[in-house]
């Protein structure tokens, strides 16, 4: 038998420094990260409304619940079980707000993000790890039209892999 997900993808939308604007679609992710040797200084939107009016840190993703197990764990966002109708909002080496921690935002939200300074600190926009190159802008909502549905084996059900990244072997000792 087999373990069926409908997953939503990403609609990501990039403005470059020259202008130029890119539309793509994303499966696990969309991130912006800092251009230059300097920090970034980042407006972070969500549902237009500016929720982090400057972070400043190497940069910023969100994420779906099927990407939140790569490059925003490693980012130090908790992985969500596929099923999850969320988005996770993530900061990469955040200085400031300190203590900022990664955000869980419900699946219909849109995250905007800007760069303060597009001379000094530009950003290098990502979607699925393809380079978008310079930019000044990226929004990321969940497609209206795109969605996959993918189907796992029994064997490689995909909850119990989270579950062994949630609570790794200790030895088992009793």
């Amino acid at each position: 038998s087999l373990i069926v997900e409908q997953l939503s993808m990403l609609h990501v939308e990039t403005l470059g420094l020259d202008g130029k604007q890119n539309i793509s679609l994303a499966f696990n992710e969309a991130w912006v990260e800092r251009g230059t040797g300097q920090t970034a200084w980042i407006e972070v939107m969500v549902d237009e409304r500016p929720r982090l009016k400057r972070m400043v840190a190497d940069g910023a993703l969100v994420s779906t619940a099927a990407g939140s197990a790569s490059y925003a764990r490693a980012m130090g966002a908790a992985p969500l079980p596929l099923s999850t109708p969320a988005l996770l909002l993530v900061g990469s080496n955040v200085l400031f707000p300190v203590f900022w921690q990664p955000a869980v935002l419900p699946l219909n939200s849109r995250v905007e993000f800007r760069t303060l300074d597009p001379e000094k600190r530009p950003l290098n926009g990502f979607v699925d790890g393809v380079p978008r190159g310079k930019i000044s802008w990226m929004g990321v909502k969940t497609s209206n039209i795109a969605a996959v549905e993918l189907a796992f084996d029994t064997s490689h059900d995909p909850a119990e892999k989270l579950a062994r990244i949630q609570f790794p072997a200790s030895g088992d000792a009793e």
